[in-house]
């Protein structure tokens, strides 16, 4: 997964993932055709039932320079020294073999928010550490993802995240409210 290793681009291996297996599709689009796929998935707004997927910040960081997504990384776009590998959350784990996840991550620091379609995009392309399960979290606060940007007039990334973090919103007056119970993760 860091920069150099890997495996190589165009390595078929099967992905592995707990709920159903994904078919690695065989013919890998172009990098262009990824950033584009991928870019547009992440726009998507958190919906109250929704599953996401967390993904390691490293991977994706990787992967985000070998497609060019971001404007400085066109420099890099496909090159091998820059091929991310199979999708790796190892880094998000504690305990590498229960896969329990390590306290207190951050998002965009430790990890990315991916629809679901955007993580089997990745996991189709690129597959999947053998024996690692995806980690899937479901909106269960849509309500939080209104209130938040109503009243707070935040929107993308900042809502998604805090809605994630936040477990309880109390009134404070008609005009505000309090967030309360800051943690998420198991």
């Amino acid at each position: 997964m860091a920069e150099g290793g890997g495996s190589e681009p165009g390595t078929e291996t099967q992905p592995a993932t707990s709920a159903q297996s994904l078919p690695v599709e065989h013919t890998v689009p172009d990098q262009e055709t990824q950033r584009l796929t991928i870019g547009d998935m992440l726009k998507m707004p958190l919906k109250k039932g929704d599953e996401w997927y967390l993904i390691d910040s490293r991977w994706f960081k990787q992967w985000k320079k070998f497609v060019g997504f971001d404007s400085w990384d066109m420099y890099s776009v496909g090159d091998c020294s820059y091929f991310p590998g199979p999708v790796d959350n190892s880094g998000l784990f504690a305990d590498q073999d229960t896969q329990a996840l390590k306290e207190h991550l951050i998002d965009e620091l430790d990890y990315v928010l991916l629809p679901t379609e955007a993580w089997n995009k990745l996991v189709s392309w690129y597959s999947c550490v053998e024996g690692q399960k995806p980690i899937i979290r479901k909106d269960l606060c849509g309500a939080c993802v209104t209130l938040l940007s109503s009243n707070f007039d935040w929107t993308g990334r900042a809502v998604r995240y805090l809605c994630l973090l936040v477990t309880a919103c109390l009134p404070v007056d008609s005009f505000r409210h309090t967030l309360l119970a800051v943690r998420f993760f198991p």
